[in-house]
């Protein structure tokens, strides 16, 4: 959460008409409200603060553990409670008793502006934008925009891809408002990423043509709808597992369910399992083409496509366009990690076949982008780490491949996953790092001038 002002800020929203309470907000960090719930909590004066009823989140949770984890270490912003009293406007002390469960408001981001944020709240609007969201939500780019830019990528290089991407968004979304997920997370896109890519894989691993795909059997479409599906309850699964050491689930969940359903294809006489058109190993590649210019170009734009299975280095370049719509440093990132990656793959003589495939890349593009300012404020330090990340994903791309070769599985997006975790794990370790709560991060233009912000308020 974030806002205008300094760390700590309160707000008033006290009408004589409607009765809303003095309401204490950190704006730079997230801040839990607390009150007895005996005392119904006043919704009519969150509006005017800028939050939604709907932002509104329960967590689980007696007045003694949330006592204990109240403040952030690091952020020099506590977090204060508030007593909702029906007729008594003085917030107490953090110390006084209180009783009932604890909830966290959410400030919508001003990234967009109010016309976004009027249309995250509309009924049907609203979850085309979240859908929009959660396209660009692959990449770590909570913009309707991105996402839109990204999409129309996808059917540039083929509309079945494009369409399988809008049904395993949709699918995950709407599993996700069915079982009535945080609504917060719903807005931001981050139940439709993963489903998104399930769709996507299970299209590529099971089409004649890898480049283009093929239109889903009905079996298959009833397959991924219920692929997709599963991807919200494991994100939910592993960011409660995660939670404590303040790591987001990343592509996980889609790297679990597509391992797991692509299994059960071989299977099953009612899907066609297809040829695995698309090599999954360096191994399966000619180790004696030259290496030319083309490998260098075609290779960073199709490892960038490659997060989304598109064997279309346009449609790469395009998907770095819709990066660089919401964050130009993202984008940057993107391009870096990938010409990086190629660069160590020429250099240990990897087959060009697999640079030229962007397959040495696209782990290596995701775990510049995470790192390179989104998960840690962008500092010189957090730059070599970065780099560190990205070379280590990408020879890790090659062991997970060839180990997985026997089987015909493909790495999916697992390397970067693995390496940012550990990454990010332990992070608090090292002084030279500043990392940024995956609740807050936003973009690194933003997570930047927010920690400058702090350190010029000392």
């Amino acid at each position: 959460m974030q806002g205008p002002g300094s760390n700590v800020s309160e707000h008033y929203a006290e009408k004589p008409d409607t009765g809303c309470l003095r309401l204490l907000l950190c704006l730079k960090y997230p801040t839990w409200l607390q009150w007895n719930h005996s005392v119904p909590l006043q919704f009519q004066c969150l509006p005017a603060l800028g939050v939604s009823r709907r932002s509104i989140q329960i967590l689980p949770g007696t007045p003694e553990a949330f006592r204990a984890q109240r403040d952030t270490p690091g952020t020099g912003c506590p977090a204060r409670l508030v007593a909702f009293q029906k007729n008594d406007r003085t917030a107490v002390n953090s110390s006084a008793p209180s009783a009932g469960p604890c909830y966290r408001a959410r400030v919508p981001l001003a990234v967009g502006g109010k016309a976004l944020n009027a249309l995250k709240e509309h009924p049907v609007f609203g979850f085309v934008d979240w859908c929009l969201r959660g396209i660009g939500q692959v990449v770590f780019q909570n913009n309707p925009v991105s996402g839109l830019i990204i999409l129309g990528a996808l059917f540039f290089n083929s509309p079945i891809y494009g369409a399988i991407a809008v049904f395993g968004v949709v699918i995950s979304t709407a599993t996700a408002v069915l079982l009535q997920a945080d609504k917060g997370l719903i807005r931001d896109g981050l139940f439709g990423f993963n489903g998104a890519l399930v769709a996507l894989a299970l299209i590529a691993f099971t089409s004649e043509d890898f480049h283009y795909g093929a239109v889903p059997s009905v079996y298959l479409t009833v397959y991924i709808a219920f692929g997709s599906a599963m991807t919200a309850m494991v994100f939910t699964s592993l960011a409660n597992l995660l939670g404590p050491h303040r790591v987001a689930p990343l592509t996980m969940p889609f790297v679990l369910v597509g391992w797991l359903f692509l299994f059960a294809v071989l299977k099953f006489h009612s899907i066609d399992a297809g040829p695995l058109a698309k090599p999954v190993s360096p191994t399966q590649y000619d180790g004696t083409v030259q290496y030319t210019l083309a490998t260098w170009y075609k290779g960073i734009g199709n490892a960038i496509g490659q997060i989304f299975f598109q064997d279309n280095w346009i449609s790469g370049y395009l998907i770095v366009l819709g990066i660089a719509v919401n964050s130009r440093v993202s984008a940057i990132m993107a391009l870096l990690g990938a010409n990086v990656a190629a660069f160590v793959a020429v250099v240990y003589g990897a087959p060009e076949g697999a640079i030229s495939d962007g397959l040495f890349g696209y782990n290596a593009a995701l775990t510049a982008i995470a790192l390179g300012g989104f998960f840690l404020v962008l500092t010189p330090a957090s730059v070599l780490y970065t780099l560190f990340g990205v070379v280590v994903s990408t020879w890790l791309w090659a062991s997970v491949a060839i180990f997985l070769e026997p089987i015909g599985m493909p790495v999916l997006t697992s390397t970067f996953v693995i390496v940012t975790w550990l990454m990010l794990i332990g992070v608090n370790g090292f002084a030279a790092l500043v990392p940024v709560a995956p609740a807050d991060a936003v973009t690194p233009e933003a997570n930047r001038r927010r920690y400058l912000k702090a350190l010029r308020e000392g």
